[in-house]
């Protein structure tokens, strides 16, 4: 789209004026192709590694989340509930023995005598 100078008319700089406006168009739409092609290639990245993490510090397929609902006796009222006592923590170990030795002291080095 061209613009009419003060002087009036289309002149020289209304062409300069063209070819920088698209110039600067290029600009700004490569850089936001650039950003999109960063943000997409990070969350690839991400995604494989979250996989991969989990894959490799899961026991096993991780378990969907039960969606069974809880059968309530007839006779909510009378039942006994029945607690089983939590098991003792294990034995916590030994105190790891240090066997690293003091630093030594250092000398501290003089230039060399004229």
């Amino acid at each position: 789209m061209r613009f009419p100078h003060p002087g009036g008319g289309f002149g020289f700089g209304a062409i300069v004026t063209d070819v920088m406006a698209g110039l600067a168009f290029i600009i700004g739409l490569v850089i936001v192709v650039g950003l999109i092609v960063v943000l997409v290639r990070f969350l690839l990245i991400a995604t494989k590694a979250a996989e991969i993490y989990v894959a490799k510090n899961s026991g096993g397929a991780i378990a969907p989340p039960s969606t069974a609902t809880p059968v309530v006796p007839a006779n909510a009222a009378s039942t006994t509930v029945v607690t089983e006592p939590i098991p003792a923590a294990p034995a916590s170990p030994a105190a790891p023995t240090s066997t690293k030795q003091a630093p030594r002291t250092r000398t501290p080095k003089l230039p060399p005598s004229v």
